[in-house]
């Protein structure tokens, strides 16, 4: 595949300046969250190969039919360093250099996906 998973909030996803309006804010805490059929969200990106290859479209596509819902899209161009900081996990590992150029190479698209069992 051509997108993976991580943490949307490193791309301003979450807008602290965005007033809340109480429990049926779905960042706030309350009932809505024991409801059994709530959506969970993860984040997932498509690469800059595949958005060079011009499969950003089709990849998409297969996302939704897969349930998903694509609740925030944006294109980003990571710099060296802010590649640097989302794989900061993977500092001491051989392929952290050849992992962040990459990320680094070209436009990617970063997604907010939603669907009950987003998290598994």
């Amino acid at each position: 595949m051509y997108f993976g998973l991580g943490d949307f909030r490193t791309f301003g996803a979450v807008n602290p300046g965005v007033p809340t309006v109480g429990p049926q804010d779905p960042r706030t805490p309350g009932p809505r969250y024991n409801r059994p059929n709530m959506s969970e969200r993860t984040f997932a990106i498509i690469k800059p190969d595949a958005v060079k290859a011009g499969y950003t479209g089709r990849i998409l596509v297969r996302i939704e039919e897969q349930g998903f819902t694509i609740s925030g899209m944006r294109r980003v161009h990571l710099s060296k360093r802010e590649a640097e900081g989302f794989y900061a996990v993977h500092r001491e590992r051989p392929f952290f250099a050849s992992l962040t150029d990459f990320m680094s190479s070209g436009p990617c698209v970063v997604l907010c996906l939603e669907a009950p069992d987003a998290i598994k």
